[in-house]
């Protein structure tokens, strides 16, 4: 039997073509600037989890709404050998640091209408 391709393994594959590879009333990206995105988002990534060593897997949060960087984050992720956690901007205070500790979040990313959800005690 043979496995089925990894998420990096179909991005990688499609560097360099010029046709759509995402699409979004805001615009539209070629699948070689999808894959550019993502591996930029992936080396950076990989540098946070360098930086925050630790024995826990390569989780890392991601606190955002679907969007294009969203789909690049996820890509750079599977680029980077990191398991994005996709964490829901409806939850809030504890219930929502419980989601990052049980998860196993080494670093959490969010964008900016977001940041304030994640001033909470992580004990609590």
């Amino acid at each position: 039997m043979t496995a089925a391709p990894t998420v990096a393994e179909l991005l990688l594959a499609r560097a360099g073509r010029r046709d759509p590879g995402l699409k979004t009333h805001d615009g539209t990206w070629t699948w070689d600037e999808v894959v550019a995105a993502s591996a930029a988002r992936g080396a950076a990534v990989r540098e946070l989890l360098r930086t925050r060593p630790g024995d826990g897997p390569p989780h890392v949060g991601i606190l955002a709404d679907n969007s294009p960087e969203f789909a690049f984050l996820l890509g750079g992720c599977a680029l980077s050998g990191s398991v994005l956690v996709g964490l829901n901007p409806t939850r809030r205070g504890p219930a929502l640091a419980r989601d990052v500790r049980v998860s196993d979040c080494r670093v959490v990313l969010t964008q900016t209408s977001y940041r304030p959800l994640l001033d909470v005690d992580p004990g609590g």
